[in-house]
């Protein structure tokens, strides 16, 4: 499980940015199709996003 915010989002927030260099350091990435959303995770970090696929189910 998470614990607050790790090193991704220190600030309070994680930019686009932020989320693919997590993805390129070997995080996974999900797609949850409820929600109809990916997320990200490694460790102890998590985070969700929006992507080209969720802006447009939106």
């Amino acid at each position: 499980p998470a614990k607050g915010f790790g090193k991704l989002g220190s600030a309070g927030f994680v930019n686009y940015d932020e989320i693919c260099r997590f993805i390129k350091s070997g995080a996974s990435k999900v797609f949850d199709e409820d929600s109809r959303t990916p997320y990200a995770y490694m460790d102890q970090e998590w985070v969700s996003f929006d992507d080209q696929v969720s802006v447009m189910e939106k």
